[in-house]
């Protein structure tokens, strides 16, 4: 039963013994680094009869600590009743559930494979020698082809049907008309080659150059300066950009958000969303306000400011649609995250965190805007639609509708 720890007993020490900013490199929610280990353990797994064998007897074991561990980490994510331990002791606690729940879902799929999936068939070896190099192309080509997609007037469902076929047809051309047929892009692609290159990486040295380069990229990116990611100053326009508040509310909910009194705002109102966090977009939520304006058609970035008293990253944020996907489940952009950035307590601006997030009005005049909770609680004096904040304003003063900034 102890394969479970072992396995993410090394999980912890890079979490422990690594600088934060390094492990922040990379994506999909875990860090580059995190990564060396479930490759590794691959190959240990794939080597070792014994271990292979625990990993199937336990299959129902796995599934079921998966389940468990993965609703109580969700639970301690999202609920709004969750428990609030201090911070450094919910990030461990955290850390803990998602490490430990990864290796049982793991583990948990492997089993169930090699129970129910153990057969051998031509086209199954055929294909497999192809599966890194449709990891590797998936999305890339689907960002494509959903660039154009996207933009046409229908459902979305059937988009999403086009675009996943289509882009399949895609990757299965390029696959088999180049990768499949030339050495250095088998290589490239993580096939088996006979290129010069893989001959020479059979080699100690080139092989350890290989991965030292790798940690070096790490790194490179973790210590390097991102100029998209500056601060740039309060740049509002009053002529092209659109300036809401509490005195916008056209409808809102009859409980979950209120406006009270708050000197530290633009207009002594703020916007308080205390109930109804939801994490997904609702087409009739139980809170919301509704803010209406008049606008020419086009696309805005949309900037929030706001704060949370409380200083736990998942009290700060909300789902906010335009127009005709009101109503509806679809369009909703995720704002706010005050936290990951800024103080508790303290008013300042933000998209989603400091990542830009816009909306596209499609026609001029008349405008609704929705906000629903997605986390609780917080307050909002402004919501802003810029044609040109493209980073994230260097000041957390509130705007004023004549341009200046004050506060």
């Amino acid at each position: 039963g102890l394969i479970y720890l072992w396995f993410a007993l090394p999980l912890f020490l890079i979490k422990l013994l690594i600088p934060q900013a390094v492990l922040k490199a990379g994506a999909g929610g875990w860090g580059f680094l995190y990564y060396i280990w479930f490759l590794i353990s691959g190959f240990f797994i794939i080597s070792s009869a014994p271990v292979r064998q625990v990993i199937k007897n336990q299959r129902w074991v796995s599934l079921g600590l998966g389940l468990l561990l993965s609703t109580v980490y969700l639970f301690q994510l999202f609920s709004p009743s969750r428990h609030i331990f201090a911070d450094n002791v919910n990030h461990w606690i955290n850390a803990s559930l998602s490490f430990l729940s990864a290796w049982c879902w793991l583990f948990a799929i492997l089993g169930f494979g090699m129970r129910h999936l153990a057969f051998d068939r031509p086209i199954l070896r055929r294909a497999n020698e192809g599966v890194l190099a449709f990891y590797i192309l998936h999305q890339t080509v689907l960002l494509a082809v959903g660039y154009f997609i996207l933009k046409w007037k229908m459902d979305d469902l059937f988009k999403w049907m086009l675009i996943a076929i289509i882009a399949f047809i895609i990757i299965l051309i390029l696959y088999i008309a180049f990768i499949r047929k030339s050495e250095l892009l088998r290589f490239l692609f993580g096939m088996k080659s006979n290129h010069a290159l893989v001959r020479l990486l059979d080699r100690k040295i080139p092989f350890i150059l290989v991965h030292v380069f790798y940690l070096g990229l790490i790194v490179f990116a973790a210590v390097k300066p991102n100029p998209d990611a500056a601060p740039m100053p309060l740049a509002y326009d009053a002529r092209q950009d659109i300036l809401l508040d509490a005195s916008s509310i056209i409808g809102r909910s009859s409980s979950g958000v209120s406006v009270i009194d708050d000197e530290q705002t633009s207009t002594g109102k703020a916007i308080e969303f205390v109930s109804g966090a939801n994490q997904r977009v609702e087409p009739d939520p139980g809170v919301y306000i509704d803010l209406r304006f008049s606008a020419p058609a086009g696309t805005y970035i949309v900037w929030l400011r706001g704060k949370s008293d409380i200083d736990d990253n998942r009290t700060d944020s909300v789902w906010l649609q335009a127009d005709g996907h009101i109503g509806t489940r679809s369009g909703g952009i995720r704002l706010g995250n005050w936290l990951d950035i800024h103080s508790a307590g303290v008013y300042h601006w933000a998209s989603d965190a400091d990542e830009v997030k816009s909306i596209e009005l499609a026609t001029n005049g008349e405008h609704r805007i929705r906000i629903q909770p997605r986390q609780i609680p917080h307050r909002i004096d402004q919501i802003w639609l810029s044609r040109q904040q493209h980073r994230i304003p260097d000041s957390g003063k509130y705007i004023k509708p004549s341009g200046l900034s004050s506060r």
